[in-house]
């Protein structure tokens, strides 16, 4: 996904994943940005790499930032609208000022994720006001690296008509449990989940089920 204005330019054929953008609209109008999906699980080696180059005034950069999924798709607790403005705040990651030198490969670390969350490389155009300062941002073979990732979907087992259900987290397909099948000493998750004594403490578990 691409904000703002785009057109077309001379891309790296590796990948497909590649962007463009052209402005001389000042750091107050809506940014543009390439976003990815949210994602549920990364490894804790996790990082982005991507080449660049960005042409502008002072102040123009790239900013990549990590942004958490709005509380209300993960969450039935209420919040004030502060607390739900702080959460989805982005966290900056890495601040790229302009420069005239060819593109240039860069690697950044986003590290493991405990909630959903997406990627967003953005296109600032700085703070001139001189309107006649064209900010170009120029994107081109995005890649995710040693990332394990998992693309975050909403919890069909919390969807049922029927009670809450277990959410096998490591399943493409969201597979969902009974909370009975949890710790019951038979796989029902892939990896053995749903049986996995680090997540859910089964030994104690298996015991009071048994009293």
């Amino acid at each position: 996904m691409l904000g703002g204005n785009t057109a077309g330019g001379n891309k790296n054929t590796t990948t497909n994943h590649y962007a463009y953008y052209s402005s001389k609209k000042p750091i107050t109008e809506n940014v543009a940005m390439v976003v990815s999906p949210y994602y549920q699980h990364s490894s804790h080696s996790c990082s982005i790499t991507f080449r660049y180059r960005i042409i502008g005034g002072p102040g123009a950069s790239i900013i990549v930032s990590t942004q958490l999924i709005p509380l209300h798709a993960i969450s039935s607790e209420e919040t004030t609208e502060e607390e739900a403005a702080d959460w989805v705040n982005p966290t900056v990651r890495k601040i790229i000022p302009s420069t005239k030198s060819e593109a240039i490969l860069t690697n950044i670390g986003i590290g493991e994720v405990g909630y959903p969350t997406r990627i967003r490389i953005e296109c600032h155009s700085g703070e001139s006001k001189n309107t006649n300062i064209i900010t170009e941002c120029f994107i081109d073979d995005i890649r995710l690296t040693q990332c394990e990732e998992h693309i975050w979907q909403p919890n069909v087992c919390s969807m049922d008509s029927q009670p809450k259900r277990y959410l096998c987290h490591k399943f493409a397909e969201q597979k969902c449990i009974d909370f009975a099948d949890v710790c019951d000493m038979h796989d029902d998750c892939p990896n053995r989940e749903d049986e996995d004594n680090t997540i859910h403490n089964c030994i104690q578990n298996v015991g009071d089920k048994k009293n």
